[in-house]
């Protein structure tokens, strides 16, 4: 831990994109006596401790076994280099259980929202000293001030439950990778079907950690032990969670086609303390890692729009692959077209009163209008539907209808007016804002949130395209499922 005065804090780094075997990590020494805290020089007589990370999944004894290597600064020793083998035993106990989800914002597109139940199992009171986040792109920032965070989330009861909510958005001052490894990923793939054994290219790419620390000492997440630790368990994750996802592709090759870090991919941390379990004995510090969310709206491989239109001439390709059946090469074909994830439309689509608040500027009373309906007749109002693109690679075709007045819920509620029906392309991750009118004959709190959109996915590189064959195009129908009131006033 280090001391600090920030709140919230971003940390950026450096990483290679890369599935690696990270289980031998090389710390360098850390000299208490000076002030470069890694120098690597331990001099004679002298002690320091070495900080290592350990993650224990299950409950229960657990028997860990070191071995330290490290090399004599004396250029005649025989004996330059030596190993020394260290063995423990440790106690895990339950401490906390925690269940997460995430909901796009209703007040930015580029916005999520962060939920995390926390539940004591322990009796006794636990510290929540961090949340942090590890994404390419995306960073957490909380929804309360650094005092009410405090209070509220500092501390955990024992035997009860607390909720703590965050917002993710984009990164302001990092590079997104480029290109993105989604498309390094899809390229790697279609040529391993083909038996081409181009494998991706894999490159460095900037990691954002963001930050909420809840009380006056941060864990430098750039640190050696930590971020070690936190790619070693990233890629466990990883290389099992694509092992289930794709049994058909052997273990070795995973690798070779896929990164580490997709662009919108996130994982959370929470530290936290907890009291000694003897008295004057040493606090106990732990920590519970979220990996694996992704915010992108479909899935992050679009292997059904590349491939499967072509999969049949894959299957019988004349060259073979690792596998010289075509049954092996169906049922590999079969396997990466396969749908894991639910079939949505890359399109998001909200409502705002002027283009700032589509951009996070949304003032208190933006929704909220007087009007004097004897003296000046309607009120009629303008807004913005604001919509963009979330595919890295398909541009959509859109068309957005608006109900006319009879087709509302309530008897003259309000009237669209002026254009009701438009259309329109989105290349991929653009975005558009489409004025819109409204017009109240009487004063009362309306829902105007309501709308039909109709979304096409183009192939790549394609912003036209013959709507009316259904040849190969993925279609969307949306509706709004969640209110935009606005208040008129007299």
């Amino acid at each position: 831990y280090k001391p600090t005065n920030s709140f919230a804090s971003t940390e950026i780094s450096q990483i290679w994109n890369k599935i690696v075997d990270t289980s031998i990590a090389e710390i360098q020494l850390p000299n208490p006596t000076s002030t470069d805290i890694f120098d690597g020089i331990l001099v004679a007589g002298a002690t320091t401790k070495i900080p290592v990370w350990i993650r224990g999944d299950k409950t229960g004894k657990h028997a860990f076994r070191f071995l330290f290597g490290y090399q004599s600064e004396d250029e005649n020793d025989k004996i330059g280099y030596r190993k020394l083998q260290y063995s423990m035993s440790s106690q895990v106990y339950p401490s906390l259980k925690i269940n997460a989800f995430t909901r796009p914002s209703t007040n930015k597109l580029s916005e999520f929202i962060l939920g995390v139940e926390i539940e004591n199992m322990q009796g006794v009171e636990i510290k929540l000293r961090q949340f942090s986040s590890l994404s390419p792109v995306w960073g957490i920032s909380p929804t309360i001030d650094a005092e009410s965070a405090n209070n509220m989330l500092g501390y955990v009861n024992g035997k009860q439950t607390s909720f703590a909510y965050f917002k993710f958005s984009h990164l302001q001052n990092i590079i997104r990778p480029h290109p993105s490894p989604e498309s390094m990923t899809m390229n790697a793939i279609v040529n391993f079907v083909l038996n081409e054994n181009l494998p991706v290219i894999h490159s460095s790419m900037y990691l954002g950690a963001s930050n909420v620390t809840l009380h006056e000492e941060q864990v430098i997440c750039n640190s050696a032990p930590f971020s070690l630790f936190s790619r070693r368990s990233r890629t466990i994750w990883r290389t099992q969670s694509l092992a289930n996802h794709y049994p058909v592709i052997p273990s070795a090759k995973l690798p070779d086609l896929f990164t580490l870090y997709f662009t919108d991919d996130a994982d959370i941390v929470l530290f936290w303390e907890a009291p000694p379990l003897h008295p004057g004995g040493p606090k106990r510090y732990g920590h519970h890692f979220i990996i694996g969310i992704n915010l992108s709206l479909q899935a992050p491989l679009q292997l059904l729009a590349r491939i499967g239109k072509n999969a049949s001439n894959l299957t019988f390709a004349t060259r073979s692959m690792y596998a010289a059946t075509v049954a092996e090469r169906k049922t590999l074909v079969d396997s990466l077209v396969k749908t894991r994830q639910k079939d949505v439309s890359p399109v998001r689509l909200i409502f705002v009163r002027n283009i700032n608040d589509g951009k996070g500027e949304k003032s208190e009373n933006s929704n909220t209008m007087t009007h004097n309906f004897k003296a000046c007749g309607n009120l009629v109002i303008s807004f913005f539907a604001h919509l963009r693109n979330t595919s890295w690679e398909n541009p959509v075709a859109y068309s957005l209808e608006l109900p006319p007045s009879n087709d509302n819920l309530l008897e003259n509620d309000f009237t669209w007016i002026g254009i009701t029906s438009m259309n329109g392309t989105l290349k991929p991750e653009q975005e558009v804002f489409l004025q819109l009118y409204a017009c109240f004959s009487r004063k009362g709190v309306f829902d105007i949130n309501r709308w039909r959109l109709n979304v096409t996915v183009l192939p790549p590189g394609v912003l036209e395209i013959d709507l009316t064959d259904g040849k190969g195009v993925a279609s969307y129908a949306q509706i709004p499922n969640l209110p935009f009131l606005v208040t008129v006033a007299q």
